[in-house]
């Protein structure tokens, strides 16, 4: 009886971890805030199988979400399940989360232990980032459990020399491409490092196997973007943020280096103001992280949202490249994960364009090598002890220092802090007075569990019990509401709220025809501003000026034929912009088309856009 509870006493752990998992990512979920880019994409991809496959952002299939589909897809085959809800979209999030932290424990496990597999699980369980990105429909923590299964399928084959667990790992790191695109090869370096040098094949079975995985991770991964590419523009939707309507640019360039130089995408028909508190809206987020530098990651919004575990993975890091055989040919997890660890480390910190939730990407071998580091802490303290609880009280100290934005909101995680460090010092005194060993081993042990866990759990319950607002449920940032806000942006409140209801939409719905083919209203932007809001409200096609690419002359005529077939009434547009200007052709025809209906009672906020009327008499009048 006693070697059977021994046996399962591991699973009982995992359980709890699983449980916590579980309560973090689950609770208030319908409050959560859902990106309205991504939703409304996944609204409109419900109503046809053209949109579905291409990712459609609005009903009419004009413009595409700039990001791969499977993401999208599995949200969709949720909301088909269990019907279009907000907190819908983040179920596949949801259960990603919870899987990865399960597989997370058996990697672990499998090469370092028991003990480390539950502190891994236990570390990526409360992992702010985590959190709030499974949290989210963004999809960060589908690509991240992708990975982290390529991974583990990857060392299967090297450990069991096995060819077709090389073809698993390449598939599943493809089908990541394919979900957040090169947000899913950061850990290709790894892997690569780790096949070269640690498979023990022959040299020609190690060509063979290199090629097989090198060949099916670019197939799969290229699927989507081919089949798209070789679709003629005219019969699919224009592909947002890929210069030139290319897919190929949205793919190496928008989603590839310009993450790294943050370069502007491509040309747009934009207004001279951008909307309030946006000073760059295509490079938003860039503004409210840390400046490139290897500080970035320990600091700021990155730093709350991962930095509670980077000293601790440092410190695995070492003991995983003390690991190493005389012969200099590093045990396969080592090797991966330290290398994808650096990877990350060094990739974000000199990254332009660096959101808080793409740190997701570096999750998995930060948990499993603070878990390493965590794990090897007793023996430290048996051979430097001063210097071990000087680094314990320090990682206290540090864990207060990321809390301070947010201290009024943390007074619980303070004082627990505060009892860690307290309790370190008793063991240290007891210590000296030679108190029984195991009492204190024990409450050393505690003690520095409290310092690790109680700074980054007590930021997740932050997170999970204050609701985002504004551009918060577009970029999702862990911590306590007055900490993660961003500043409000056109459309970044919940499609739920009261402001959707508002005067402009019902005179839209009012007067606008519903014709196949027909437009509740024309606006600048397909990510910021109202299109994605009136879609989710009203689920009819709403044109967007992303779709003509910085063409004036295309948006003059395609606007011109869209008025004149009674397809298109209304375009929502700041006051200024390309449209205002009568030496172009665009200009020409709205100054000479279009009328200005605003008023106060009808667009209330300040002055960011104005409603104008296009159609002609005759329109009007059949429409009105």
């Amino acid at each position: 009886m006693i070697p059977r509870i021994r046996t399962l006493r591991p699973y009982v752990g995992l359980a709890a971890i699983l449980g916590v998992a579980g309560a973090l990512r689950c609770y208030r979920l319908g409050d959560a805030g859902q990106n309205l880019y991504y939703a409304a994409g996944v609204r409109s991809m419900l109503d046809s199988w053209h949109n579905f496959f291409y990712v459609a952002v609005e009903p009419g299939g004009t413009i595409m979400v700039d990001k791969p589909p499977l993401g999208l897809w599995l949200e969709a085959a949720a909301a088909t399940l269990f019907g279009f809800h907000y907190w819908v979209l983040a179920v596949p999030q949801v259960v990603a989360g919870l899987v990865a932290v399960l597989v997370t424990f058996f990697v672990a496990r499998s090469a370092y232990g028991v003990r480390v597999g539950l502190l891994a699980a236990a570390v990526l369980a409360v992992m702010p980032m985590s959190v709030v990105s499974a949290r989210n429909n963004s999809f960060d923590t589908v690509t991240m459990l992708l990975t982290l299964l390529a991974a583990s399928a990857l060392l299967h084959g090297l450990s069991k020399q096995r060819l077709r667990w090389l073809a698993v790992s390449a598939l599943l790191l493809g089908l990541g491409f394919n979900t957040k695109m090169s947000e899913a090869f950061l850990p290709l370096p790894a892997f690569a490092a780790c096949y070269v040098l640690t498979c023990r094949a022959g040299r020609r079975q190690q060509i063979l196997g290199a090629g097989l995985f090198c060949s099916i991770l670019v197939v799969v991964s290229l699927s989507w973007v081919t089949a798209v590419g070789l679709t003629p523009a005219q019969s699919r939707p224009v592909v947002y943020n890929g210069r030139g309507n290319s897919i190929w640019a949205l793919t190496f360039e928008y989603n590839g280096l310009n993450r790294i130089i943050g370069q502007r995408p491509q040309p747009h028909l934009r207004g001279d103001a951008a909307p309030a508190g946006i000073s760059n809206p295509e490079l938003n987020a860039a503004a409210h992280t840390p400046a490139p530098g290897p500080q970035r990651l320990l600091s700021g919004k990155l730093g709350t949202q991962i930095g509670w575990f980077l000293p601790l993975s440092l410190l695995g890091l070492v003991f995983a490249w003390r690991r190493r055989s005389a012969t200099w040919h590093p045990r396969e997890h080592d090797l991966l994960w330290g290398t994808w660890f650096v990877t990350g480390f060094l990739y974000f910190s000199v990254a332009a364009f660096a959101l808080p939730q793409y740190l997701e990407a570096m999750a998995a071998p930060t948990a499993i090598l603070a878990a390493l580091g965590v794990s090897e802490l007793p023996g430290l303290m048996c051979q430097r002890r001063n210097w071990t609880l000087s680094g314990i009280v320090g990682l206290a100290i540090y864990a207060g220092w990321l809390m301070a934005p947010a201290a009024n909101s943390l007074a619980f995680a303070y004082a627990a802090l505060a009892f860690a460090i307290l309790a370190l010092v008793a063991v240290a005194l007891g210590r000296l007075r030679r108190a029984p060993a195991a009492a204190l081993r024990a409450a050393g042990a505690i003690a520095a569990l409290f310092v690790i866990f109680v700074g980054p759990f007590a930021w997740s319950i932050a997170t999970v019990a204050s609701p985002p607002t504004g551009s918060a449920t577009r970029y999702p940032v862990a911590g306590p509401r007055s900490y993660r806000d961003y500043p409000a942006a056109p459309g970044g409140d919940q499609p739920g709220s009261a402001s959707q209801r508002d005067p402009v939409l019902a005179y839209l719905e009012s007067r606008s025809r519903r014709l196949p083919g027909g437009f509740l209203v024309a606006t600048e932007r397909s990510l910021y501003g109202n299109a994605a809001r009136y879609v989710l409200t009203t689920n009819r096609p709403v044109l967007t000026f992303d779709v003509f690419g910085g063409d004036g002359n295309l948006a003059a005529a395609t606007l011109s034929r869209l008025v004149t077939e009674g397809n298109l009434r209304f375009l929502e547009l700041p006051v200024e912009g390309p449209w205002t200007d009568p030496g172009t052709s665009l200009g020409h025809w709205f100054l000479g088309t279009c009328i200005d209906i605003t008023t106060p009672a009808l667009i209330p906020v300040g002055g960011e856009t104005h409603l104008y009327d296009c159609a002609g008499a005759s329109v009007a009048g059949t429409s009105s």
